[in-house]
C-alpha cells in the first residue's frame, strides 16, 4: 500500500458545531470465557496468553461508562467455547425491531448466531435467516438512511444486496483492503445519530473513516458521498481508533488515537478514553463489544411515566421510574405505584419523606421569612448554630448548602489553619486523602477523586492533596510531613459501596494528628446523622474529629443544608469576608436544620438505625452464597456485593423496581441499601425477600 494511499487529506477548518447526545440502547456480553486459541484476523496470537479477568474488568468498566452516559444496556449469557460472543457488533444488524442474522465465515464462530436469534426473539425482535455470509453490524453500519457495507474479508457482495432488501434502504459497498481492518465498523465509525431521517437524524450523518483501509473506488465513494467526513491517520487507525462508539456528542474511543481526538474536539464531540487492549488481543475494541439495539417491540426500560428528563442535561443515570410523591419509607410514581424506598436520597432522607415534624418546622418558617442573605442577622441562624455546635461537642458552626460546598470550605479553613496557626510556608499547604473517596464533583474536590468518571476530561486540577490506601492508617503516618496541614477522611465510604475501615483506624488517625499537629475533617455528609447506629461514624471509635463535615441529613430533606462544625481555634482563622453563601444558613433551613438537631439529641434514631441495622444484617447474611458474595453494614447502612453471574449491580436494581423496591448500584456489582430511619422490622424483611426472589429468578440455571 503506497503512501499516496494511505495519507488522509486535510481536514477542513470549520467553526466547533453544538452536539446533543442521544439516548442509545445497547447489547453487551461479559468475557467470561475470553481466550484466544485460534486466529482469524491479524490481531489474533494463540501462542499469546489472555489474561480474562483483566479482559472482564475493562469490559465491565465500558459498561459502567455507558450507563453512566444515560444509555441502556442488555446483556446476552456468554456460551462456553465461544469467546468471541463478547463481540456483540457481530450478533447482527439491527433497524426497526428487525434483525438481520449473522452467518460467520468461519466455523469457530458458528455457534454464536443460534444464542442471539434466540435472544432478539425473546427480546421483542422480529428475527430474519441470512442466506449469505455476513457477521453483523460489524460489516454494516447505518449512516442517516443509507447502509454502508463492507466486505473484502467477510461479509460478501451477495449479502450487501440481501440486507438492502430486507431492510429497504440504500446499500452501498466498500471494499476492505487492509487485512487488519477486516470489519467495516474497523475503517469507518458512525458519529452522528443513525436512526435514519425519520426519527429526525441527519440524511447524511457525519463520519470518520480510514482512507487506508479501503481501495481507490471506495475512497472516492467516502470522499464524494462524506466531503466534511473526518480523515484519520495510519497512526490512528492502527490502535484501533475507528472501532469507537458515539451517541452524537461523547465519542467512546481507544486511548491511543491521539489526532482523531483532536479532530472530535474541534468538531464538538467528547471523546472518552477508554483503554480495551487485552480484548483487542482477540480482534475487537470499543465497537465490537456493542451491538446497537435499534427498537424492538417489547424494552425492558422504555421512556419514563411522565415525560422523562428530555431536557434535564444527562449527568445522572436513573432508574426508569418517576416519583410523584412520597411519605414515610414509601414513594408512588406518576401511575400510582408504590415503592419502599431503600435509599433514602443517599441518606438526605434519614427521617423518612415529610416527616411531620419537619414539614411543621418548614411551613411555619415560609410563612415568616425565607432568606436574607448574611448581610443581616436573622432570629433562626444563632439558635440552629447553638444547637448544632453541642451536638457535635464544638464551638463554632460555619452553615452552607450543599455537601460539595461544605468539603470546600473545610479545605478553605485547614489551609488558612496551615498557615496562620501551625506556620507552613505560603501556598506550599497539603491535605492527605483516601483512594477511593467521593467527597463531591467540584473541581477542586475531583482533583483528588481517582473516579475516572467524576476526574477524566475535567482538568487542569488543583494541586496539593496526597492520596493513600483507604483503612491503612500506617500510610497516612508516612505520608505526613511538616507542610501537612490536614487528613481528610470518610469514616465510612458510602459511594465506593460502604467500605468499612478496620476497627481502630479512626482512632490512630486521631493519634497521628494529635502528634503532628495536624487537622483531622471527618466527612460525615453521608455517615453522620444516625445513619450508622451513632450520631456520628466517628462515635463508633469514640473519637472527635478536628472538623465535621455535615450535609444529606441535616436539612430533613426537606431542602439542602450543610455545615461545617469545628472548634474556635480552628474555624476562627477565617475573616469576614474570606468566605460565604447568600444562601447558606437562610433562615428557612436554619429553622428545619434545628428541628433534625432536637430530634437527633433524643437519642431515638440513633438507636432503631442500631436495632434494624442488625436485624438487616441477619436478613442479608442468609443470602451469602445465594447470589451474595459479600456484605458490608454499618447501622441501618449497607453494601451488597452481587454475584456477576447473576448480573450487575444496576440489573438487580432494576429487578428490585419491578418488585417494588428501590435501591442503587454503585461500581459495577454492589447494591447501596440505605432506607429511612423509620423503617420497620417487617418492611425489611419484606424487601429482603424481594432481593431472594430476584437473586434466585437470575441464577443461571445448569
Amino acid at each position: 500500500m503506497s503512501t499516496t494511499e494511505t495519507a488522509p487529506a486535510p481536514t477542513p477548518i470549520r467553526a466547533i458545531e453544538r452536539r446533543t447526545a442521544h439516548h442509545r440502547r445497547y447489547l453487551m456480553c461479559r468475557p467470561e470465557h475470553f481466550t484466544v486459541t485460534y486466529a482469524i484476523n491479524p490481531w489474533m496470537e494463540p501462542g499469546r496468553p489472555t489474561d480474562t479477568a483483566r479482559a472482564i474488568e475493562q469490559w465491565q468498566k465500558l459498561h459502567d461508562l455507558y450507563l453512566s452516559l444515560g444509555h441502556e444496556v442488555e446483556l446476552i449469557e456468554p456460551v462456553p467455547g465461544y469467546p468471541d460472543m463478547v463481540y456483540t457488533a457481530n450478533g447482527g444488524f439491527l433497524i426497526d425491531g428487525r434483525a438481520y442474522l449473522p452467518k460467520c465465515l468461519f466455523e469457530e464462530r458458528a455457534g454464536e448466531a443460534p444464542a442471539f436469534a434466540e435472544w432478539f426473539r425473546t427480546h421483542g425482535f422480529d428475527t430474519v435467516e441470512p442466506t449469505e455470509v455476513n457477521e453483523g453490524e460489524g460489516d454494516f453500519l447505518l449512516v442517516g438512511n443509507t447502509i454502508l457495507a463492507g466486505t473484502g474479508f467477510r461479509s460478501t457482495d451477495d449479502s450487501h444486496r440481501e440486507v438492502g432488501a430486507i431492510f429497504g434502504r440504500d446499500v452501498v459497498s466498500l471494499n476492505l483492503i487492509d487485512a487488519r481492518y477486516y470489519h467495516l465498523d474497523t475503517a469507518i465509525a458512525v458519529l452522528d445519530p443513525v436512526q435514519g431521517t425519520e426519527h429526525g437524524a441527519p440524511a447524511r450523518a457525519t463520519i470518520a473513516y480510514l482512507p487506508g483501509a479501503f481501495d481507490a473506488a471506495s475512497r472516492a465513494i467516502l470522499e464524494d458521498r462524506y466531503p466534511d467526513a473526518i480523515r484519520v491517520s495510519d497512526e490512528d487507525g492502527a490502535v484501533f481508533g475507528l472501532n469507537c462508539v458515539s451517541d452524537g456528542y461523547n465519542v467512546v474511543i481507544a486511548p491511543g488515537a491521539e489526532d482523531f481526538a483532536k479532530q472530535l474536539r474541534a468538531r464538538g464531540y467528547n471523546p472518552i478514553p477508554l483503554d480495551l487492549s487485552e480484548l483487542l488481543l482477540g480482534g475487537g475494541g470499543i465497537k465490537c463489544c456493542t451491538l446497537e439495539l435499534r427498537g424492538s417491540h417489547v424494552t425492558t426500560a422504555g421512556p419514563h411515566p411522565g415525560g422523562g428528563e428530555a431536557h434535564v442535561a444527562h449527568n445522572y443515570h436513573p432508574l426508569p421510574v418517576t416519583i410523584a410523591s412520597a411519605e414515610g419509607v414509601w414513594v408512588t410514581d406518576v401511575d400510582g405505584k408504590r415503592y419502599l424506598d431503600l435509599l433514602a436520597a443517599y441518606s438526605a432522607v434519614n427521617f423518612g419523606h415529610l416527616h411531620p415534624a419537619l414539614v411543621d418546622a418548614a411551613t411555619r418558617q415560609l410563612e415568616r421569612v425565607t432568606l436574607t442573605s448574611r448581610a443581616f442577622m436573622t432570629d433562626r441562624l444563632e439558635p440552629f448554630a447553638e444547637a448544632l455546635a453541642r451536638l457535635c461537642g464544638k464551638d463554632m458552626v460555619l452553615p452552607m448548602n450543599t455537601g460539595a460546598e461544605a468539603v470546600e470550605t473545610g479545605i478553605k479553613v485547614a489551609r488558612a489553619w496551615g498557615y496562620r496557626v501551625k506556620g507552613i510556608p505560603a501556598d506550599k499547604a497539603r491535605i492527605i486523602v483516601a483512594a477511593g473517596n467521593f467527597h463531591g464533583r467540584t473541581t477542586t474536590i475531583i482533583s483528588f477523586s481517582d473516579d475516572p468518571v467524576a476526574h477524566n476530561d475535567f482538568g487542569p486540577f488543583t494541586p496539593g492533596f496526597d492520596e493513600v490506601p483507604y483503612g491503612d492508617a500506617d500510610a497516612i503516618a508516612a505520608a505526613i510531613t511538616e507542610e501537612t496541614a490536614a487528613v481528610l477522611i470518610e469514616p465510612i465510604q458510602g459511594e465506593a459501596g460502604v467500605i468499612i475501615p478496620p476497627r481502630g483506624y479512626l482512632r490512630r488517625i486521631r493519634e497521628f494528628c494529635d502528634g503532628r499537629n495536624v487537622l483531622f475533617i471527618a466527612d460525615e455528609i453521608q455517615a453522620g446523622l444516625g445513619r450508622v447506629g451513632e450520631t456520628f461514624a466517628c462515635d463508633r471509635e469514640g473519637v472527635a474529629p478536628d472538623l465535621y463535615l455535615l450535609g444529606k441529613a441535616l436539612g430533613g430533606g426537606i431542602l439542602p443544608a450543610s455545615a461545617v462544625v469545628g472548634d474556635r481555634a480552628v474555624l476562627g482563622v477565617l475573616r469576614p469576608g474570606e468566605h460565604g453563601s447568600t444562601f447558606g444558613g437562610n433562615p428557612l433551613a436554619a429553622a428545619v436544620g434545628l428541628r433534625v438537631v432536637e430530634m437527633l439529641e433524643t437519642g431515638e434514631f440513633q438507636e432503631r438505625a442500631r436495632r434494624l441495622g442488625e436485624h438487616l444484617a441477619l436478613g442479608l447474611g442468609r443470602l451469602l452464597g445465594h447470589g451474595v458474595t459479600a456484605i458490608r453494614v454499618a447501622g441501618l447502612w449497607a453494601g451488597v456485593d452481587i454475584a456477576p453471574p447473576l448480573g450487575t449491580g444496576r440489573e438487580i436494581s432494576e429487578k428490585l423496581m419491578a418488585r417494588g423496591v428501590l435501591v442503587k448500584d454503585t461500581h459495577g456489582q454492589t447494591i447501596r441499601i440505605a432506607p429511612p430511619l423509620v423503617i420497620g422490622e417487617t418492611e425489611i424483611d419484606w424487601a429482603l425477600e424481594q432481593l431472594r426472589l430476584v437473586l434466585e429468578e437470575s441464577t443461571p440455571r445448569s
